[in-house]
């Protein structure tokens, strides 16, 4: 009622599509007519109103009166609201109509299906119908009266649109609602929905909008069956396409159907084979759109009554048209290539013979071609911005149809693919002159259109294209490369696709330009296409770039590059390598050379870097080299692994040119030290690291071990730059492990090579800790620790591990005093801020400690032999003792979980060392947790439950305890952590704001269920535990790691007797079957 008050002509309603008196001219008759009322109602009064009132009131008040349909001489009144008030109006008006829409989708559905309610939902078709017929008449006219109010028009149009097709999407047709007596006891003796097809409201809407468009154009049609009066004839042609627009994207939003449905709503035949060819909803729809892009696309056509239309206004026509073509081609899968290349219009005329009517209008995909041609000079457009939108939505609505393989391997989709390739060379210059005339006028949209439909026709038509036997194969591939270096990331980035759809031809199958000519020229336009801008500082300061779409289109074009490699092999890496040396210069001796032989790159390459941005291009360079380090390392892998079997490989030749010019452009980079890296750009340092380490494994089969220690020093100095920390610190972990095994082994036949090792290492640690950077520090320390570790001799690695420690351990101490002293001040803002600094400083050295100790597990190699950790462990435990005796470090829960998680490396790397200061530490552990409620205490009380686990270890046999006595201690601490526990999660936080607590303690308990089962059915709080897991099943809310350690718990414990368990552990857990059974 509110949306019918107010329409610009309510008293038109009330005329035309009042049947049975309902309708009013004011909000208070609406209200009556559908029921309610209110005692104070009055337009203009003063009294109190509520709020849907005042809104009622706006929309009515502000009205447009218009002429009514049933009496054209009724004069126009103008209104005197001002402005602010109409805008309020009209939002109100929008608000009131989406509401109603998401009412429809919601519920429409019910209300057709009960007889009952059926009537009111054919009024609501009603009141939609009317008030498209007013608003479309406004909508063509509101240039001439209020200008500033067309765009609020046009929105309550659309939002009128998608409610009208929401109804007919859901409704049984309106032939069938008309059907339904207006008496409320006859509308219950009926039901009209029985045996209507589905999308029967879809074809009597298709067919009124075919019938108002034909009419406005004054284009005759074949007699059909009678249009339902509720549904107009006489649409304004927006309005028509525009219904029919929404159609496709309302059917999609039936969440009742499936995809299956979704498309066959709109392919099967109607009840009425009339409605179009073939009877289904997509044909008439498309017959309708190519009668209006023949229509509105000629000139001097009329509208039979009225003088031909503004171009202003057919131009809009026509871009509707185009629009409503895009959203059925993207919406509708069998609306594919070779249909649009059929359709023809199947509307006989009775025109005079030089009727534009009586021409035989040329095919939907003939007509796009022309728009997107050299022939689009033809039409002259009244603004810009049409000529803009006719691009988008053409090149939309013809790449949608492509995308629609339902036709694939037909002649009709061949010859219509055929007749868009044979339109790229001149003349008709399809694709090349729209794009560029968007080029020239700056369309962006236009570009990336042109752009996606480019990349689809040629993704689509692959098989075709590859062999370049259709004309203009070859026309397509050089517009794909220029399209591909084009500076907009949107333009580029759909070009990517095609290139790796071509990467699935065979190369028997395709053109010999097509494979690795095509690739060579290809790899040149990317690397310029993913290189820093020109004036590249910072991604603050940069304009021209996102910093997400650069990251993303070099992330897209990796696997572009991968295939590249394949196609070019040794090829791939001396283009990329000549652009390097051409810039860096000439040299390069300094890294050892392959022993193998093979071709070096070329030294004197000419220059593809510019002197405006050479750094752009050598990072560039780089970052493609890395691409494919993987498959690179592989090639040269596979060759060496043939050497060694005294093999030949087929790939012999190629593996050994990739080696010997990787390692001549290592050595050339390398060459100079510290000199030659802080002279370099600092993201070309990072690029540099992330190039040495990812061809870390030809280092180690190519380079000589001074060569890879040499590398291994530059990392070093790499590391020192903020912008190459991170990336250096993963590549010297890279080359460490890597190259472990080498360096073992030369350094076994020459031991002064332990000195080098020695000092290499210690380099590497101390500017990873110069750093403070978290990330960077762990890499190194796993990577040096893993290196030393391969060492044979265990003299030597310990001193070596002793050296790389001991930088680490100062560092931890002066961070340690210092939060002993910031804890002793005043609660300042400076001792919080240097109780932080030296807080972050302390955990990350504990965790650089924590690395170091990790990978050292190897036992001693002899009886006699002390461990390699034992100078490390005598210079670290003072320290690891006053870290955990100081309340500030226990507050602090950083520090602490750091600190146990070295406790807990200790008590799995060296057991024998630690058991004598077990009780110690488990007393620590337990006083941590009652005081923090850190998670990595009760991962420590795991890994000391696993370790228990054997008889013969080094814990069992200090502690003296046989297997009862261990169940009853490791029961009793169960016990007492989960008393703490219990409390904590249901006092303080909740199960949900605790997750780490909730994980640990069901991995703990897990753990307790694999090695110690019988402390975990002994322990009073057994059945407590087990009500807590289930519980947090749902207490967790679906958080991952909590409710995955819950589920595993639980799994594993109710079906214990599928677990692999010792005979020992499954008597055990036999004898409290009927415990865990209780539960």
């Amino acid at each position: 009622n509110i949306l019918r008050a107010s329409l610009p002509s309510s008293s038109a309603h009330d005329a035309g599509s009042s049947a049975n008196g309902t309708a009013s001219s004011s909000p208070a008759a609406s209200r009556q007519s559908s029921g309610w009322s209110d005692a104070d109602d009055g337009v203009g009064g003063n009294g109190g109103r509520h709020g849907g009132d005042a809104v009622e009131e706006i929309a009515f008040r502000t009205s447009r009166p218009q002429q009514p349909l049933a009496s054209a001489t009724t004069t126009t009144t103008t209104t005197t609201t001002p402005p602010h008030i109409r805008r309020e109006a009209d939002g109100a008006k929008l608000l009131l109509v989406t509401l109603l829409s998401n009412k429809i989708r919601r519920e429409y559905l019910r209300l057709v299906s009960a007889p009952e309610h059926a009537f009111l939902a054919r009024r609501v078709y009603e009141e939609l119908v009317s008030a498209l017929l007013i608003l479309g008449g406004f909508d063509a006219d509101n240039g001439n009266g209020n200008a500033s109010n067309g765009g609020d028009v046009k929105s309550l149009l659309g939002a009128c649109c998608s409610a009208a097709v929401a109804v007919a999407v859901r409704s049984p047709g309106v032939m069938a609602m008309q059907q339904i007596p207006p008496h409320p006891q006859l509308r219950m003796q009926q039901t009209i929905l029985r045996g209507a097809p589905s999308n029967q409201g879809i074809i009597e809407l298709v067919q009124s909008c075919k019938a108002s468009i034909a009419a406005h154009l004054g284009v005759p049609l074949p007699p059909q069956r009678p249009t339902p009066t509720v549904i107009a004839n006489s649409f304004a042609p927006n309005v028509a396409l525009r219904l029919l627009g929404h159609i496709p994207e309302e059917v999609q939003s039936r969440t009742d159907w499936t995809c299956a449905d979704m498309d066959a709503v709109l392919q099967i035949p109607s009840a009425d084979h009339r409605a179009g060819a073939g009877g289904s909803a997509a044909n008439a729809a498309l017959e309708t759109i190519h009668l209006a892009l023949t229509g509105y696309a000629s000139i001097g056509v009329t509208d039979g009554a009225s003088a031909s239309p503004s171009l202003e206004s057919r131009d809009e026509w026509l871009c509707e048209s185009l629009k409503t073509l895009s959203k059925w081609t993207e919406g509708c899968k069998a609306i594919t290539l070779s249909q649009l290349h059929e359709t023809l219009s199947a509307t006989p005329t009775t025109s005079p013979p030089n009727d534009i009517n009586n021409r035989v209008p040329p095919s939907l995909l003939t007509q796009l071609l022309s728009l997107l041609s050299a022939q689009s000079h033809q039409k002259q457009w009244s603004t810009a911005l049409h000529a803009q939108n006719s691009l988008i939505h053409s090149s939309r609505a013809l790449a949608a149809a492509i995308s629609n393989t339902g036709d694939y391997g037909t002649s009709s989709r061949r010859a219509a693919a055929s007749l868009l390739l044979s339109s790229l060379p001149p003349p008709v210059e399809f694709l090349r002159h729209p794009l560029s005339l968007s080029q020239s006028q700056h369309w962006e949209d236009a570009i990336v259109a042109l752009s996606d439909l480019a990349a689809t026709l040629a993704r689509e038509e692959m098989d075709d294209v590859a062999t370049c036997r259709m004309v203009g194969s070859t026309d397509l591939v050089e517009l794909l490369l220029s399209l591909q270096s084009h500076p907009v990331h949107a333009v580029a980035v759909p070009v990517l696709e095609a290139w790796l759809t071509l990467q699935d031809v065979p190369t028997s199958e395709r053109h010999p330009d097509l494979a690795s000519p095509l690739y060579g020229r290809l790899v040149e336009v990317i690397l310029k296409r993913v290189a820093y801008p020109p004036s590249f500082v910072s991604w603050e300061e940069e304009l021209d770039v996102d910093e997400a779409d650069f990251e993303e289109m070099r992330r897209l074009a990796t696997d572009v590059l991968v295939g590249a490699y394949f196609l070019m092999r040794a090829g791939y890496l001396e283009k990329l390598a000549e652009v390097i040396m051409s810039v860096e210069g000439n040299g390069g001796a300094g890294v050892g050379t392959s022993n193998r032989g093979g071709t070096p790159y070329n030294n004197n390459a000419t220059a593809t870097a510019t002197n405006n941005h050479q750094w752009e291009m050598v990072e560039a360079s780089l970052y493609c080299l890395t691409a494919v380090s993987r498959e690179a390392c592989a090639r040269v892998k596979s060759v060496s692994n043939a050497v060694r079997g005294g093999r030949d490989s087929p790939v012999s030749g190629d593996g050994t040119a990739t080696a010997s010019g990787l390692t001549q452009l290592a050595g050339m980079i390398c060459a100079g030290g510290a000199q030659s890296a802080s002279g370099r750009h600092p993201l070309v340092l990072s690029g540099v690291a992330s190039f040495l380490g990812g061809y870390s494994a030809i280092w180690a089969l190519s380079c000589p071990p001074p060569s890879i220690l040499q590398i291994l020093s530059y990392l070093s100095l790499a590391i020192a730059v903020p912008a190459a920390m991170e990336a250096a610190g993963k590549s010297v972990r890279s080359v460490a492990i890597a190259s472990a095994s080498t360096l073992s082994s030369a350094a076994n036949s020459t031991p002064e090579l332990y000195d080098g090792i020695s000092a290499t290492l210690a380099q590497a640690m101390d500017a990873a800790l110069a750093t403070g950077n978290a990330k960077a520090m762990n890499n190194v320390a796993e990577g040096c620790a893993r290196l030393a570790v391969q060492l044979r001799d265990s003299t030597r690695v310990r001193a070596i591990l002793s050296a790389m420690a001991m930088p680490t351990l100062q560092r931890a101490r002066s961070a340690l005093d210092a939060m002993v002293s910031s804890s002793g001040m005043d609660n300042s803002g400076v001792a919080a801020s240097q109780m932080e600094a030296a807080s972050q400083v302390l955990s990350s050295c504990l965790g650089v400690l924590r690395e170091i100790i990790r990978f050292c597990d190897e036992p001693p190699k002899g009886s006699g032999d002390v461990h390699i950790l034992s100078d490390v462990l005598t210079a670290a435990w003072p320290l690891l003792n006053d870290i955990s005796s100081r309340q500030c470090c226990r507050a602090n829960d950083a520090v602490l979980s750091s600190l146990l998680e070295v406790q807990s490396q200790l008590l799995g790397v060296v057991p024998a060392l630690i058991a004598p200061y077990f009780k110690e530490l488990i007393s620590f552990v337990v006083r941590a947790y009652e005081e923090t409620f850190c998670p990595s205490a009760l991962d420590y009380i795991s890994a000391a439950v696993e370790l228990f686990d054997s008889e013969q270890s080094a814990m069992t046999v200090a502690s003296g305890l046989d297997e009862s006595g261990k169940d009853a201690t490791f029961s009793q601490l169960l016990s007492h952590l989960c008393q703490y526990t219990f409390t904590y999660i249901t006092q303080t936080k909740r199960p949900n704001e605790c997750p780490q607590i909730i994980k640990a303690m069901f991995e703990m308990a897990q753990r307790y269920l694999l090695f110690c089962p019988g402390g975990l059915c002994q322990c009073p709080e057994f059945s407590s535990l087990f009500a807590l897991a289930t519980a947090c099943l749902t207490e967790c809310k679906g958080e991952t790691e909590s409710t995955r350690a819950t589920a595993i718990f639980l799994t594993q414990l109710i079906g214990w007797k599928q677990i692999r368990l010792p005979p020992a552990k499954l008597s055990k857990m036999e004898q409290y079957a009927g415990t865990i059974d209780n539960l």
